[in-house]
């Protein structure tokens, strides 16, 4: 049976692969992998065997990406103009190669009623649910329904 650390290791290239679509930098994907490698081993107490280690990992990976963004951002760092399927969650299934251009995405967002549009930009942005719902003024369940309506017409229109 395979340690935990071996399980982990076995995951490096999938994680790799998926810090470059966060990224499209190796530099700042490099330093990513390490930081999520720093979590998941600090944390291994929290896993067990039964769990899906490789969804895990790339939460923790993408809750990282968000932290990091969030705090450059507070100094006007511009963003890259590209955005991951990943970070729209539109399909588990979809390879974390695949990126597409920030533009594609927002035209097909802003064709979107404001209602869906306005939640669904700020969550792209790293804001959580409740963050959304405060700021729009509207309660926690409209906010998932709404993010969730948005992922579903983008994997629709995006698989097409």
């Amino acid at each position: 049976m395979n340690t935990f650390v071996e399980k982990v290791i076995d995951l490096q290239s999938h994680l790799y692969k998926f810090a470059i679509s966060l990224t499209l930098n190796k530099d700042d994907a490099n330093d990513l992998m390490q930081d999520t490698n720093i979590k998941l081993l600090c944390n291994e107490h929290n896993y067990t065997d039964n769990n899906n280690l490789k969804g895990w990992a790339f939460t923790i990976m993408h809750h990282l990406f968000i932290n990091n963004y969030r705090k450059l951002s507070k100094y006007k760092i511009v963003d890259n103009g590209f955005l991951t399927l990943e970070n729209i969650n539109i399909s588990a299934n979809v390879d974390p190669d695949s990126t597409l251009n920030v533009k594609e995405i927002n035209l097909l967002i802003n064709n979107l009623d404001s209602i869906y549009s306005n939640p669904f930009t700020l969550y792209l942005a790293g804001y959580s649910y409740q963050e959304i719902a405060d700021k729009e003024n509207i309660p926690l369940g409209t906010v998932k329904s709404r993010i969730f309506y948005v992922r579903r017409y983008l994997k629709i229109v995006l698989s097409r």
